[in-house]
């Protein structure tokens, strides 16, 4: 049987090696409440893309943790809401991904060869430190279309399946928050005589 740790990735970010090292402490993390900091998660133009964060608290223990959200600059709607913490690395180790390309689950010896996974679809890390699309029971088949075109529902069902409370006991919820341009009064354009 093949080991996973040996397995190459087309993306590195797939695997977790602070997961693999401490992997009932993750799970521990994916099991506990986590509050939010705030109700809102503001999401502001990156140039590409509206994204935001907010920190989260989970243990006693001093922990630089947070859950991001981002939805694409497209006229498509592609969203995911992320979550990140220190202690398991510098990438999510938990995210929802409303649209893209299926993952593809590789071969571990104990299940089916391949799976792909369309979107929508939950990210969570295994015992031997890699990421693995799955559905989970807040993702049944009769929701996908509508999680796929909602973020608010999206990220209802992130929090349910992750654990995520507002400081008000219910969901997080994704803002996205659109900058104006300011315009002055005694612009350069004042002196001009239009026809």
């Amino acid at each position: 049987m093949r080991s996973m740790a040996k397995r190459k990735s087309p993306n590195p970010n797939d695997y977790f090696p602070l997961v693999a090292a401490s992997f009932p402490e993750y799970k521990s993390f994916l099991k506990s409440k986590k509050i939010a900091s705030e109700e809102l998660i503001e999401l502001h133009w990156s140039g590409e893309k509206f994204v935001g964060s907010v920190p989260f608290s989970w243990r006693s223990k001093p922990c630089n943790s947070w859950v991001e959200g981002e939805i694409a600059g497209r006229h498509l709607l592609k969203y995911s809401v992320k979550l990140f913490s220190d202690s398991f690395g510098s990438v999510p180790c938990a995210r929802l991904c409303s649209r893209g390309s299926p993952h593809v689950n590789q071969f571990d010896g104990n299940r089916l060869r391949e799976r792909t996974v369309p979107c929508p679809h939950f990210h969570r890390v295994d015992s031997t430190g890699w990421a693995k699309a799955y559905y989970g029971k807040h993702l049944p088949a009769e929701k996908r279309a509508e999680i796929s075109k909602s973020v608010a529902l999206g990220t209802e069902v992130f929090c349910q399946e992750f654990n995520v409370q507002s400081p008000s006991g219910g969901f997080v919820v994704l803002k996205q928050i659109t900058e104006s341009l300011a315009l002055s009064t005694n612009g350069g354009m004042d002196s001009t005589k239009f026809p």
